[in-house]
């Protein structure tokens, strides 16, 4: 590596470039020899510590790796001085074909002065550019454009994978009615259970028709004790403790024997009753 240059530039159009035939014609070789030494005298003179200077060259090696006849290179080297190519052991105008860098401004400062100059002389307001380039009219690289697309379209894909669909909602009031329970009590406790904040699910109504069996009431009884007290929730063992602390007197004395909870009990049982009654005859 010269001067810390590991690199050359080859120029488009120089496959195509009519001199090489040329000197292929003088030097009675092969187009593709020709520029196959080419190449290798612009890789030595870049390598070379004195970059543009051709060392010698081993002509028997280089006709070797072409597979042409012996003395091949030494006559296509002979036309490319001819054609000005070469010249004194360099390769003539390297420096301005192989220049150290590919702008002559040497920092930011200077190309962004430069691009205030030339946007000036085309009638652009541009005099008050900052060193920042905010409005830096350099092109981003089409690959570089390419991944960023990429990026933008990555997020949206993962969005949509984790996209779920929602979980069917629960009617209860079916349910409900199937088992046998009055329209105006289901609406009822549904009221009441929204008003509690107190989701009814299928596990819920499972629970409460096990409940009510325990109990030995229909659902529709249980949930009118529900609204009645205002009950969320019920458990068989609240209407059966009742029962259980009931008279222990005369029959007639049963009710003033009963608990206060108890009364309430038997007198919205007393109403579901009449209820049943009235829709019965009805009926």
């Amino acid at each position: 590596m010269a001067n810390g240059i590991d690199w050359f530039r080859w120029h488009h159009g120089s496959v195509n470039d009519p001199k090489f035939g040329l000197v292929a014609k003088k030097a009675g070789a092969r187009v593709g020899d020709v520029i196959a030494v080419w190449a290798l005298v612009l890789e030595l003179a870049s390598a070379n510590q004195d970059r543009g200077r051709v060392d010698e060259i081993d002509h028997e090696t280089t006709d070797f790796l072409l597979g042409a006849d012996d003395g091949t290179t030494a006559r296509i080297l002979e036309a490319m001085e001819g054609r000005g190519l070469l010249a004194d052991g360099r390769i003539v105008r390297w420096d301005a074909r192989q220049p150290k860098r590919e702008r002559e401004d040497s920092s930011a400062t200077d190309r962004k002065r430069a691009q205030r100059a030339r946007d000036s002389a085309q009638g652009g307001d541009t005099a008050d550019v900052t060193p920042s380039h905010a409005t830096s009219h350099q092109d981003t690289p089409r690959e570089e454009k390419s991944r960023e697309e990429e990026k933008r379209e990555e997020p949206k894909a993962k969005s949509k994978a984790k996209t779920t669909p929602a979980a069917p909602t629960f009617d209860p009031l079916p349910d409900l009615l199937a088992e046998g329970v009055s329209t105006q009590t289901a609406a009822d406790w549904l009221t009441l259970r929204k008003t509690k904040r107190a989701a009814v699910t299928p596990t819920v109504l499972k629970t409460l028709i096990a409940e009510a069996g325990k109990a030995g009431m229909s659902l529709d009884g249980v949930l009118s004790i529900c609204c009645t007290r205002g009950w969320v929730g019920f458990e068989a063992e609240w209407v059966l403790k009742d029962q259980r602390a009931g008279p222990t007197g005369p029959a007639n004395d049963a009710p003033q024997q009963l608990t206060k909870a108890g009364q309430a009990t038997a007198r919205n049982i007393e109403s579901w009753l009449e209820k049943k009654r009235l829709e019965q005859s009805h009926g």
